[in-house]
């Protein structure tokens, strides 16, 4: 079994912000909620088995759990998954252990925890084969569980291990020359793409601002720009159209003036909008009278939500204003939503004065404490 291009994956510090701290409280649930739909078995009941042990009140929680859905065999929690005659569907688990997080904060700290201690252990990259991801005309099996390995590391807020997962992936697509169809590879990797997005968000987030870090990050944009043009050059579909802002956009935010200076490419492709000629309730927002319907531009990428290309998106925010809704409410901390809707109002072709009565109603999202001294005005945002 090939370890080329495995990832080395470097330990995390439990005192660094992640999913479970009050900094990112807004996000905790999607990404437990992703976590446990990636997670194999073994780690579930394991999780499950260290709440039970923990507290009387999870053993009747997950006891309750199994019974309400017909599972009356004993519950295996002194023996390894799965038992010899007592299999928990992993439907059960799943739903089990979503119940526990929900019934205690300390229960999802546990959880992600136990998430990022196993994570430490390099086997479980230093064994998966990545020289089979593009193996067969659909998703591989290596291909799924690379996408599950970085799922798991960017949800737990180990991040840095993530991208390097993803540089393996958009490398290995450039070195073989993949031409995508429309299918579901090419939907897969378009859900790769919005990881690779929801990546760049939790980074902003996990407080990790080392050197491995930005080497890291650098790479994978390098990387992707270079599958980018290899897409250009061979005129096929480019999957990550919406990695390479996001990441570009983390980097300068991050890093500052210790890197590079990005150009983010613009988007090309033909996106043409009609005048709408029907009529809409109006309401007045100070000066600016706006829809009473908003379309909402959140979590655009998230493997629990679901994600889509960056065609599709503008193709179906062509609609919205086509229909009326010309009013948008989107925020920071919903991925690279403001970079999407930034690209389709300046680069689309739109019915004179159209373009205009376009307005984005946006917020920032403050998760960690504000020092005392601090006003929290339209200044003190725009220097976040």
């Amino acid at each position: 079994m090939s370890t080329n291009n495995v990832p080395a994956y470097t330990p995390r510090n439990d005192n660094d912000p992640g999913p479970t701290a009050s900094a990112s409280a807004g996000h905790v649930s999607m990404m437990n909620d992703v976590l446990i739909s990636q997670l194999p078995p073994d780690r579930l009941l394991s999780s499950i088995r260290t709440m039970v042990l923990a507290s009387d009140v999870n053993a009747k929680i997950f006891a309750s759990s199994l019974l309400s859905r017909g599972w009356t065999s004993a519950l295996p929690l002194s023996t390894e998954y799965p038992g010899k005659e007592d299999r928990i569907p992993i439907e059960y688990l799943r739903a089990s252990l979503r119940l526990l997080l929900g019934a205690s904060h300390a229960n999802a700290t546990i959880f992600v925890s136990l998430v990022r201690s196993e994570l430490r252990e390099p086997s479980a990259a230093s064994l998966h084969d990545f020289d089979n991801l593009f193996a067969e005309p659909g998703p591989s099996e290596s291909l799924i569980d690379l996408l599950s390995m970085t799922r798991i590391r960017l949800t737990a807020g180990v991040v840095v291990p993530a991208f390097e997962l993803f540089t393996v992936l958009s490398t290995t697509f450039t070195e073989r020359r993949i031409r995508l169809r429309p299918g579901t590879l090419r939907s897969k990797l378009v859900e790769a793409g919005g990881d690779m997005v929801q990546a760049a968000q939790a980074f902003k987030e996990s407080g990790d601002r080392s050197e491995k870090a930005k080497v890291s990050l650098v790479k994978l944009i390098d990387h992707l720009l270079e599958c980018r043009k290899y897409c250009l050059d061979a005129d096929c579909f480019f999957p990550f159209t919406r990695a390479i802002p996001q990441m570009m956009d983390t980097a300068q935010l991050v890093f500052n003036d210790s890197i590079k200076a990005y150009h983010i490419p613009d988007y090309t492709a033909v996106c043409r909008v009609r005048r709408s000629s029907k009529p809409l309730a109006k309401i007045w927002l100070g000066k600016l009278e706006v829809p009473r319907l908003f379309f909402g531009l959140w979590q655009l990428s998230s493997p629990a939500w679901g994600s889509a290309s960056q065609e599709e998106i503008i193709e179906g925010m062509g609609e919205m204003i086509s229909n009326g809704l010309v009013a948008a409410d989107m925020a920071d901390h919903y991925a690279d939503a403001e970079i999407i809707f930034g690209q389709f109002r300046k680069q689309c072709i739109f019915p004179p004065g159209e373009r205009e009565s376009i307005i984005c109603a946006t917020k920032y999202c403050q998760f960690a404490r504000v020092p005392a001294d601090e006003v929290i005005d339209r200044d003190w945002v725009l220097l976040k």
